[in-house]
C-alpha cells in the first residue's frame, strides 16, 4: 500500500472518531412522548366512573433511558383525587406504550397532569416530555316536572284570555320539565285527562338537552262542559314521563281544574194582551218586550206558539247587551194559551225568556174521536216512501169551527186540509208526508184550530222507522240463440226486504248503439226475487238489455239496467257433393242416385231446411227436406233422378236452410254406347284399309321378286354342279302399316300413358282421369324390311289405391300417374 493511501486512511479514521465521541460520552438516553398517542383531548368527556390514561413514550437518541412518570389528578379546586409514579426503562430507539386506569371518578370537571423525569429527550411538535387536561365526568340526565299550566284556549287553538276554563273551552296542558344532568334524555311524555265524559290521551316523544327546561304541550280534542261545584265536580291531568333516566323511577305530576259556565246573556221578557175584548176567528194582538241584562249579546231564537204547537211568530233574535226592544205578536183568536220564548243560547238561570197569555172566550171545541194518536199508514216504510198520518176529531165547543192537523218533522211543517165540523160533528183530518231520512224518525204532531180550542193532550211525539231505500237489482242470466227462436234471455229482478213496488220494465236490445224496447210495461214486483224468460227473436242485436224505472218511489242504491252480450256462436253449414253417381257411369234415362253430404260445423243447432237438384241448366230435377241439425251433426241425403243426356252432366245441390242458400255443383261422365264410343274416337276405317291394302302389294311384289332370284339360282346351279342342300330361308317381312303402328301419348291430366295409332289425329279420353284431349297423327314412312321379332310380353305389378284400397295393374317400369277407377283419386305408381 502506497504512503498517500495510508495518510488518507488515517486521516478519514481520525474524523469518524471526532465525530463519534460526544455520543459515546453520553451519560443517558432521551425519552419523549409521541403527541400522536395521547387519545384525551382538551376537555375530555367521558360518562363511565373510571378513566383511562393511554399514550406511548419513544426513545429517540440511541441509548436506553431511565425515566419515571407521575401522574395527578385533582379537582378544579385543587383537591388531590389521584396521584400514581412508576419507573420505566426504553431501550434505545424503542416506544413503550402506557395506560393509566383511574377508578372512582367523580362528576364534574378534573384536572390531568402527567409529567416525566430522568433520561428525557428534548420536545418539539410532535414529542414532549408531559401533558395536562381538563377532564369532566358527565352527571346522566336528572329529570324533573317542575310546573303544569292550563291554558284557555278555542276550537282553533287561539287563548281565549279568561283566566279559567269556561264550559266550551278547549285547552292547552303546558308541563315544564327541567333536566339537571349533563347527559340529554329522550322519553316519552304523556297526558292525560279524565272527568265528565271526557277521557282523552296524548303521548308525544320529547327531547331533554343537558342542564336545560323544556315545555312540553298537549291539545285536548274535546271542550269542557261546566263542573257541578255543588257535587265538587272537576277533571283531573295527569303528566307522566314514561321512560325515565335509569337512575329514577316513573315520574308523574297530577292536577285538578274547574270548568266554570261560559259568558251569558241575561233575558228578561213581558207579554202584554193588547186586545182583550176579541172573538173567536179574529185576531188577537200582543206586545213583547224583550230586555238583554248579561254579560255577552244574546244571538238566538223566538218563537210564540199556540197552545197545539201551531207556530204564531219565529225569527233570529239578536240582542246585544244592556239593549231593549219591543216586538208585536198576532193571532187567530180561539181558546187556548200563547206561549213566547227564546231559544238556541244559554242563558242565565234567573233569566225570564218564556212568557204566556190564555186567551177564553165562546168557540168550537175539539177532542179526539176515536184514538187520542194518529193512526199511520203505508208502512214499513223505506227512505223516501210516503207515510200518511189520519185521525178522527169531533166538535164537542159552543159553534162551529175549523180543525187541522200539524205534523212537523226536524223543523218542516206539514198541515191537512182544514175541515169544517159543525156542532157533535166529527171528521178525519190526515197529511203525507215524504221520509227522507234513516232510522227512527220524529214526528211532532197537534191538533190546531185558527177558530176553536183543543182539548189538552192533543199532541205528542210519533218515531217512525225508516229503513234503507229499497234497492232493485235487476240481473240477465242466461243469453241464448237458437235457429228456431232467435234470441231469448232470462231476467231476474231482486227486491230488497220491504213492500212490494210497482217499476215500469223495458226488455229490449241494443243493436249498432241504439237501444231498442219491444217489451215495456208497468208492473208490480214483491220483495225477494221476480223472474222471467223473453224472446226477441231473429233480430241484428249484439246485446240484451233491461232497465227498470220507480213508479211513486224512490229506488236505492244500485244498478237500475244491465247488459249482457249475445252469443256470437251460430250454426255452420256446409253441403258438398259426392263427385261418384250410382251407377258409376250412367247412360241417359238411367235411374241414378246422388249423395249429398250436409252438415253442421258451428256449436249450436241448426233447423230443418229443403235441399233442391238442378242440372246444368237450372232445370228442377228433385227435391227433399232436411231435418234438424245438432252442432256438429252430420248426413248424408240420396237423391234420385232419372239422368239427363249428354256424356257430361253438371249438376248443383241447393240447400235453403236458415235464409240462407248454400250450393254445390259436380260434373259427372255420362255412359259411352259402342256406336257412340266408335264416333267419339273418330277411327279413320279407310284409311286404315287403304293402308292395308298397300301394305299387301308391297308384301306381293317383294316375294315375286325373291321367287324369280331363287328360280334363276336354282337353274344356274342346277347347269354347273350337283345340287347341295338348300340354306334355311331367313324369315323376313316388310314394314307395318301406320294402321298396325301404336304410340304412347301421356295424359297432360294425370300423365297416365294411353298407346293410340301412330296414325290417328283427334280427341282421346285418358280411363283414369276422363280427361279429353287431342293427340296429332305421328305416321312415319314405312322401312323397307326389318327381321321378324317375337314382341316380348310386358310384366305388370299390382298398386293399392290410398285411399279405397283398389288394387290396379300397371306395368312394372310405369312411374306415372295413374287413377282410382273406383274412387277417381289420383296417385303415383311408383310411390306404392
Amino acid at each position: 500500500m502506497s504512503s498517500s493511501n495510508i495518510v488518507t486512511n488515517l486521516v478519514c479514521a481520525l474524523l469518524i472518531a471526532v465525530i463519534l465521541a460526544p455520543l459515546v460520552s453520553a451519560s443517558g438516553g432521551g425519552a419523549v412522548i409521541d403527541v400522536s398517542s395521547i387519545l384525551l383531548g382538551e376537555m375530555e368527556t367521558f360518562e363511565e366512573s373510571y378513566l383511562e390514561v393511554p399514550f406511548t413514550i419513544v426513545e429517540q437518541s440511541g441509548l436506553d433511558a431511565e425515566i419515571e412518570v407521575n401522574v395527578v389528578i385533582s379537582t378544579i379546586e385543587g383537591t388531590e383525587l389521584h396521584n400514581q409514579s412508576t419507573n420505566y426503562t426504553v431501550l434505545a430507539f424503542g416506544n413503550t406504550p402506557i395506560n393509566y386506569t383511574f377508578s372512582n371518578m367523580p362528576y364534574g370537571y378534573s384536572n390531568l397532569m402527567v409529567t416525566m423525569t430522568g433520561d428525557i429527550g428534548t420536545e418539539d411538535t410532535n414529542n414532549v416530555t408531559g401533558f395536562n387536561r381538563t377532564i369532566q365526568r358527565l352527571r346522566p340526565a336528572q329529570l324533573s316536572i317542575e310546573e303544569i299550566e292550563l291554558i284557555p284556549v278555542n276550537f282553533n287553538g287561539v287563548p281565549t284570555g279568561n283566566e279559567t276554563l269556561r264550559e266550551g273551552d278547549y285547552l292547552i296542558i303546558s308541563a315544564s320539565i327541567e333536566n339537571l344532568g349533563d347527559l340529554q334524555w329522550s322519553s316519552n311524555v304523556s297526558a292525560d285527562i279524565d272527568g265528565q265524559e271526557v277521557l282523552e290521551s296524548h303521548t308525544s316523544n320529547i327531547t331533554f338537552g343537558s342542564a336545560t327546561t323544556t315545555n312540553a304541550q298537549f291539545y285536548s280534542s274535546s271542550s269542557f262542559t261546566e263542573t257541578n261545584f255543588d257535587i265538587n265536580s272537576h277533571y283531573t291531568v295527569n303528566i307522566s314521563i314514561l321512560n325515565p333516566p335509569t337512575s329514577q323511577s316513573e315520574l308523574f305530576h297530577t292536577t285538578t281544574f274547574e270548568v266554570g259556565p261560559p259568558p251569558l246573556a241575561r233575558i228578561d221578557m213581558e207579554l202584554v194582551h193588547l186586545n182583550t175584548d176579541v172573538t173567536a176567528g179574529g185576531l188577537a194582538q200582543w206586545n213583547l218586550s224583550i230586555t238583554n241584562t248579561g254579560e255577552i249579546d244574546f244571538n238566538g231564537t223566538l218563537s210564540c206558539i199556540f197552545s197545539g204547537g201551531e207556530i204564531e211568530y219565529s225569527q233570529p233574535l239578536d240582542l246585544t247587551n244592556g239593549v231593549n226592544t219591543t216586538i208585536s205578536v198576532s193571532a187567530s183568536a180561539r181558546p187556548g194559551t200563547l206561549t213566547c220564548q227564546t231559544d238556541g243560547q244559554r242563558v242565565w238561570d234567573d233569566s225570564i225568556n218564556s212568557v204566556s197569555s190564555i186567551l177564553s172566550m165562546t168557540a168550537a171545541a175539539f177532542e179526539a174521536a176515536g184514538s187520542s194518536t194518529p193512526a199511520v199508514l203505508g208502512g214499513p216504510w223505506h227512505k223516501g216512501d210516503m207515510a200518511t198520518f189520519s185521525m178522527l176529531v169531533r166538535n164537542h165547543g159552543d159553534s162551529d169551527g175549523l180543525v187541522q192537523l200539524r205534523c212537523e218533522i226536524n223543523g218542516v211543517v206539514s198541515l191537512s186540509e182544514p175541515l169544517s165540523l159543525a156542532l157533535d160533528a166529527a171528521g178525519e183530518v190526515s197529511v203525507s208526508i215524504q221520509m227522507i231520512a234513516i232510522g227512527q224518525t220524529q214526528v211532532n204532531w197537534s191538533l190546531v184550530s185558527s177558530n176553536g180550542a183543543i182539548d189538552i193532550g192533543l199532541e205528542g211525539v210519533l218515531n217512525i222507522p225508516v229503513s234503507e231505500q229499497q234497492s232493485l237489482t235487476p240481473q240477465i242470466s242466461n243469453v241464448e240463440w237458437d235457429s228456431v227462436d232467435g234470441i231469448s234471455f232470462t231476467w231476474q229482478i231482486d227486491l230488497d226486504t220491504g213492500v212490494e213496488r210497482d217499476i215500469q220494465l223495458r226488455l229490449g236490445y241494443d243493436s249498432g248503439g241504439s237501444e231498442i224496447y219491444p217489451f215495456d210495461s208497468l208492473i208490480t214486483v214483491f220483495p225477494g226475487l221476480t223472474t222471467g224468460q223473453y224472446v226477441i227473436g231473429h233480430v241484428d242485436a249484439d246485446k240484451v238489455v233491461i232497465r227498470i224505472n220507480s213508479i211513486n218511489w224512490t229506488i236505492g242504491p244500485g244498478p237500475t239496467s244491465v247488459i249482457k252480450s249475445v252469443p256470437s256462436e251460430r250454426p255452420e253449414y256446409y253441403v258438398e257433393m259426392d263427385p261418384l253417381s250410382s251407377p258409376r257411369d250412367p247412360t241417359f234415362g238411367d235411374e241414378t242416385s246422388i249423395t249429398i253430404k250436409i252438415s253442421n260445423n258451428g256449436l249450436v243447432d241448426g233447423i230443418a231446411g229443403q235441399i233442391i237438384l238442378v242440372d246444368g241448366n237450372g232445370n228442377f230435377l228433385v227435391q227433399s227436406e232436411t231435418g234438424i241439425l245438432l252442432a256438429g251433426e252430420e248426413k248424408e241425403i240420396t237423391l234420385t233422378i232419372d239422368w239427363p243426356s249428354g256424356s257430361e252432366v253438371t249438376l248443383t245441390a241447393k240447400w235453403s236452410i236458415d235464409q240462407n242458400i248454400l250450393t254445390s255443383s259436380q260434373s259427372y261422365n255420362s255412359g259411352i254406347s259402342a256406336t257412340s264410343s266408335s264416333q267419339s274416337y273418330d277411327v279413320p276405317f279407310i284409311g286404315i284399309i287403304s293402308g292395308i291394302a298397300i301394305a299387301g302389294a308391297v308384301i306381293l311384289a317383294m316375294r315375286l321378286k325373291n321367287s324369280s332370284s331363287d328360280m334363276k339360282s336354282s337353274v344356274s346351279k342346277t347347269k354347273n354342279k350337283t345340287p347341295k342342300a338348300k340354306k334355311p330361308i331367313k324369315k323376313s317381312k316388310t314394314s307395318a302399316s301406320s294402321t298396325d303402328r301404336k304410340v304412347q301419348v301421356g295424359c297432360p291430366e294425370c300423365a297416365r300413358q294411353l298407346r293410340v295409332p301412330a296414325s290417328y289425329s283427334g280427341k282421346v279420353r285418358c280411363p283414369d282421369c276422363s280427361n279429353r284431349f287431342d293427340v296429332n297423327s305421328r305416321d312415319e314412312p314405312p322401312q323397307e324390311e326389318e327381321e321378324v321379332e317375337e314382341v316380348e310380353k310386358q310384366e305388370k305389378k299390382e298398386v293399392s289405391c290410398p285411399d279405397c284400397s283398389q288394387s290396379l295393374r300397371v306395368p312394372t317400369d310405369y312411374s306415372g300417374s295413374v287413377r282410382c277407377p273406383a274412387c277417381k283419386v289420383v296417385f303415383k305408381a311408383d310411390s306404392q
